[in-house]
């Protein structure tokens, strides 16, 4: 009977997965407390709720026993060798933080190296319970890893983890199963961690659940880590369209569509017409040379403005006559925003078929433009369903939030926000915000603390009604918007933007100027903002340097990262002003991948970039780090141009040609009768 159970362990372990990358409760990839070196997978999210204590606090009162903790961390694969991980600790009576921890992977491979890491717990913080680096190794033999490393904390606390070695062992007995051991220099600790299988739950999505043992202090714990994927990528997508089953179903169809047109010749206006019903607006088709040309309006593709351009070229491929290339120009609210060019039978050839060659023949083959001049173009048709005068409305939360602050855990102001919007003429856009609370937690009632700083937000306003004007010069886009901002203030905000055509370098200069129409005093407010950003198209990776004036007067700067997973953007940041700042922000769709066209009485939709983030003081000049809710905030439009003219800044030659496949997926997915 033993043999048999011994056959049967080896047998699962010697053909189980590799071990998982997780979570710890301290807040960094490892084991129980300890890290290992690993990193969170580049693209996921993870995020964690555990009740184990930290026996270091238990100095805050030397004769009471400890209480209750409750930790709640959550953190992201940033690269594919970093991770950026935060946790906020409730301890009632002796602890409340927030703190952030970084963690890197040297780029060492071999059979016999060991993987190496570094980082940093609590980095920075006014009150830091939790400072500590570190490095550590660790080595994987099969069903077994093993880790082992050094840590130095500033803590003057007894009992502090990781101030000194700590090292600990993960062996995997089933898939998806697997025990650990470790000491973290002052405690040991035992635990069983246990994952659901990768078929329970779509999207890549799963559930970790760990139950741990203290054995110096035999306390018993557990935590909860849900794995979330930022992004299901079109290469991944791609890969199930692509699948014998599917892909020569839909490619037949596509195939018989486009030789159907052969028999029966395509018109501009049946091009037109076909465009026109599927949502586009401002559309107008001609001739250029032996090229098909297209100008036309995307309102109907919310995510991401490549969808649009894979349905106008399937639409094309379906179409074309004798026309050897075609030219497809983006416009938004009329004005040119980036103009594409490439043979159509290299188009044809990538869209019926995906191989490395005909992918890497039709990136080369595109050409790029910021303006096209129209003077040779004949047009066949004028312009038809015109975006002008067609009343929009965009809908998202409206999101107050603290976290971890001295008076509250997690406090909140929940309300609806309408922002509605109307294109009168080229580049003129009025528009107004209005915002109504819907539920908040006990410290936004009044006579409560948040009550008082957010006093304007309990009630129903209008934010803001301004009316924006926009020109547009080869890379230049320009927008002036004046009006009524925050309620109280009035004045005028101008954002100059230039974006280089491979959307590699781009140069910001914000200028505004605001009076406050109900104070008695002389509110003005002068801001200024200029930034320089950087685009690395592998990896969709923004970085950004900024220095100004912001909203409270104070001066200062920022350094930003930013990468997008699909359409979640998540980005990090460090801003220094009165006090020095750390930050994150996500940035996701509210809405749907594609929305449903404009009528006469308007267009209702989501958000299309709905931001959640929160900061933390990292630095301040009396050493606390108290409640503050202003400094270093900028004044932001309803209609920020980056977002609404250049597709979240992502409307540039080096992106599109990235996410190929993202243009292929929405042909495939959105051309036929999915129109309707």
């Amino acid at each position: 009977m033993r043999f048999v159970l011994s056959s049967i362990l080896l047998t699962s372990l010697s053909f189980s997965d590799n071990l998982a990358n997780s979570l710890t409760s301290q807040g960094f990839t490892g084991l129980i407390n300890t890290p290992n070196a690993q990193v969170i997978k580049e693209g996921e999210a993870i995020f964690q709720y555990s009740n184990q204590k930290d026996n270091h606090l238990r100095n805050y009162d030397y004769s009471a026993s400890m209480a209750e903790q409750e930790n709640f961390l959550g953190g992201v694969g940033f690269l594919s060798s970093l991770e950026l991980t935060a946790r906020l600790v409730e301890n009632q009576g002796r602890a409340r933080d927030l703190s952030g921890n970084i963690k890197y992977k040297l780029p060492l491979e071999g059979k016999y190296l060991p993987n190496i890491a570094i980082g940093w717990q609590d980095l920075g913080g006014a009150a830091s319970f939790y400072d500590n680096r570190y490095i550590v190794m660790d080595k994987e033999f099969d069903f077994l890893r093993a880790s082992f490393g050094y840590g130095d904390s500033n803590n003057d606390f007894s009992g502090v983890r990781m101030n000194g070695f700590f090292g600990g062992v993960e062996a995997k007995i089933l898939d998806g199963v697997s025990l650990l051991a470790e000491h973290d220099g002052e405690e040991s600790h035992t635990a069983l961690r246990f994952r659901t299988p990768k078929n329970w739950f779509s999207s890549g999505i799963s559930v970790e659940g760990m139950i741990a043992q203290n054995l110096t202090e035999a306390e018993t714990s557990f935590s909860i880590n849900l794995h979330i994927p930022l992004s299901s990528s079109s290469s991944e997508k791609m890969s199930r369209y692509s699948s014998k089953n599917r892909e020569p179903f839909l490619l037949k169809n596509r195939i018989k569509l486009s030789k159907s047109s052969t028999s029966e010749k395509s018109t501009p206006q049946s091009i037109q017409d076909e465009l026109v019903s599927i949502g586009f607006e401002n559309v107008q088709v001609g001739y250029y040379n032996k090229s098909i040309y297209i100008k036309l309006e995307n309102a109907i593709f919310d995510h991401n403005d490549l969808d649009a351009l894979g349905v106008i070229m399937g639409t094309i491929l379906h179409n074309y006559n004798n026309e050897q290339h075609y030219i497809i120009t983006l416009l938004k609210n009329n004005l040119q925003t980036l103009t594409m060019s490439g043979d159509i039978t290299l188009c044809k050839s990538y869209f019926e078929s995906q191989t490395k060659e005909s992918e890497e023949k039709f990136r080369e083959n595109l050409r790029f433009s910021r303006t096209f001049n129209e003077k040779n173009v004949r047009f066949a048709t004028d312009k038809k369903n015109s975006s002008f005068f067609i009343p929009r409305l965009e809908l998202s939360p409206a999101l107050t939030t603290t976290i971890g602050t001295e008076v509250g855990l997690f406090d909140y102001l929940v309300g609806i926000r309408a922002n509605a919007y109307m294109n009168l003429y080229d580049g003129l856009t009025i528009s107004t915000m209005y915002e109504a609370p819907l539920f908040n937690s006990k410290n936004f009632d009044e006579g409560y603390v948040f009550a008082k700083i957010y006093k304007d937000r309990l009630d129903k306003r209008f934010v803001n009604a301004m009316l924006h004007q926009t020109v547009h010069l080869e890379s230049m886009l320009n927008t002036v918007s004046i009006g009524q901002y925050q309620s109280d203030y009035l004045g005028l905000l101008n954002h100059f933007n230039f974006t280089s055509l491979s959307g590699e370098h781009a140069f910001n200069v914000k200028v505004g100027r605001f009076r406050n129409q109900k104070d008695k005093q002389d509110d003005v407010r002068d801001v200024y903002l200029g930034s320089y950003r950087y685009f690395y198209a592998p990896l969709d990776f923004f970085t950004e340097f900024s220095y100004g004036q912001y909203w409270d007067q104070d001066k200062g700067a920022m350094v930003a990262m930013k990468r997008f997973f699909g359409e979640t953007s998540v980005s990090f940041y460090v801003k220094n002003t009165v006090k020095s700042y750390a930050g994150f922000e996500v940035s996701l769709p509210l809405t749907f991948r594609k929305i449903h066209k404009a009528s006469s009485l308007g267009q209702i939709k989501g958000k299309k970039d709905f931001s959640y983030g929160i900061r933390t003081v990292v630095e301040s000049p009396d050493n606390a780090n108290y409640l503050n809710v202003t400094g270093g905030i900028f004044p932001k439009t309803d209609l920020e141009l980056t977002s609404v003219y250049l597709n979240r800044d992502r409307l540039s030659s080096s992106y599109i040609k990235q996410h190929l496949n993202r243009i292929r997926e929405s042909f495939l997915i959105y051309n036929g009768k999915e129109y309707n």
